[in-house]
């Protein structure tokens, strides 16, 4: 097992990553946030705290490609929440 953190920067921090790489890793964390429900903990969280009848801002802060607040609109428009997603990278 690992009995230390590395402290080298993942190939996503790089910055010297080729194109290529950058976006075949992006596709990477979006299917592990799909099938090993990453976006769904967000969604439990967020139906936790949003009330409907609420106006919010969303901010993610070093959201990396974005997807997840992509995934966060398309949730919040089938449940028809009053919610502005932006992001900050």
């Amino acid at each position: 097992m690992l009995e230390e953190r590395s402290l080298q920067k993942e190939l996503l921090d790089a910055e010297d990553i080729p194109t290529a790489d950058l976006f075949q890793n992006l596709r990477e964390l979006d299917r592990i946030n799909t099938l090993l429900g990453g976006y769904d903990i967000t969604f439990s969280a967020l139906k936790k705290v949003i009330q409907p009848e609420k106006n919010y801002v969303l901010i993610d802060i070093g959201c990396g490609g974005g997807d997840t607040l992509k995934r966060i609109q398309q949730w919040q428009l089938r449940n028809k929440l009053k919610l502005d997603s932006s992001a900050l990278i």
